[in-house]
């Protein structure tokens, strides 16, 4: 009689979970902001030219480049996947307090302008790398020092067996 109600506990318990999985995917889903129009076309616009800024080469073939982040950007598989992220990094009354959030006016501004936080973080991402390009140099060049020694002792050493 126990292993029954036992069993019957469990099967009605997972019928649940799977129930709060689904609640918890649909919010996740409502939470999930995909920019659409204008704001679709300053995002991707925004990552192209932070990739012709970093390989200049991308420059004639950028309209490829826009095709493919806009089949990616809105693919189910990147809302869901989206989705599921916010179902691992947020409970189900944390998503629910975030879609509240998210009819605020900050938010609504901040939504507005994101493209343009992307944008600016990415030229000044781009700039500070540019500017610093002598210590990356610099550390490169100490790698590559450190394993010519390295291989040099592996050398004299016979550590390691030739192919």
């Amino acid at each position: 009689m126990y292993k029954y109600l036992l069993l019957v506990l469990i099967t009605f318990s997972s019928f649940s979970l799977y129930a709060c999985e689904d609640e918890h995917l649909s919010l996740a889903l409502e939470v999930v902001k995909i920019p659409e129009g204008e704001k679709l076309d300053e995002l991707i616009n925004s990552l192209v030219n932070s990739q012709i800024r970093v390989n200049p080469s991308v420059r004639p073939i950028r309209k490829a480049f826009n095709i493919f982040y806009r089949e990616v950007f809105t693919s189910d598989e990147f809302k869901y996947g989206l989705a599921r992220i916010q179902m691992d990094l947020f409970t189900y009354d944390e998503l629910l307090l975030l879609k509240e959030l998210m009819n605020t006016p900050i938010f609504k501004k901040y939504e507005d302008i994101m493209p343009q936080f992307l944008s600016k973080n990415m030229e000044l991402g781009s700039l500070v790398v540019k500017n610093n390009e002598k210590r990356l140099m610099e550390l490169i060049e100490k790698e590559r020092n450190h394993i010519e020694i390295l291989q040099q002792l592996d050398k004299e050493l016979m550590l390691t067996v030739p192919e």
